[in-house]
């Protein structure tokens, strides 16, 4: 079963990537999803075996460019994922998407999990490097029952989304 790992705004923070693939061996991920602001350079080499997608984020400038956003399909739902520089919100997003899919992005430095009436579920992971609440470093988890916020220090449960009520709607 397929389980994504969704980051955001490292800013090439080492330490907090090398807690992230302690906390990810754990978890059995398929696929690891940064929402921007990697600071590629001070990371590479640890991201470099992972399967990885990136888009990029406003402090983004290594090469190659990762596009702005990229699409990906979990189980029959869309994902978008984007930094949120430009693409702030679903509102704003230049796919369509239903009640089912989520929009993911970062930048806010703020972990936010939402389900807005009529619009897709709304995926922050916050930052891992330097949040910008009281909110300790977090990350997501998501797998086709549930979408979890974690904390980086503790993997506490910060914010879950049980996906399987979400199929009925």
């Amino acid at each position: 079963m397929d389980k994504y790992l969704i980051f955001s705004d490292l800013h090439g923070d080492v330490k907090a990537l090398k807690t992230l693939l302690a906390h990810a061996q754990e978890e059995a991920i398929t696929l690891f999803i940064c929402a921007g602001d990697v600071g590629m350079h001070r990371v590479a080499s640890l991201l470099e075996p992972l399967p990885l997608l990136l888009v990029k984020g406003n402090c983004d400038f290594h090469y190659p460019v990762p596009p702005r956003y990229i699409t990906v399909d979990f189980y029959g739902r869309l994902l978008f994922i984007t930094h949120g520089d430009l693409i702030s919100d679903w509102t704003s997003c230049p796919q369509s998407l239903s009640e089912r899919d989520l929009f993911i992005s970062g930048h806010t430095h703020k972990a936010r999990l939402i389900h807005p009436k009529g619009g897709p579920i709304c995926l922050n992971p916050g930052s891992l490097s330097s949040p910008r609440d009281s909110s300790p470093p977090s990350y997501a988890i998501v797998s086709k029952e549930k979408i979890e916020v974690k904390s980086l220090v503790d993997k506490q449960v910060l914010e879950t989304l049980s996906l399987t009520e979400e199929c009925q709607l």
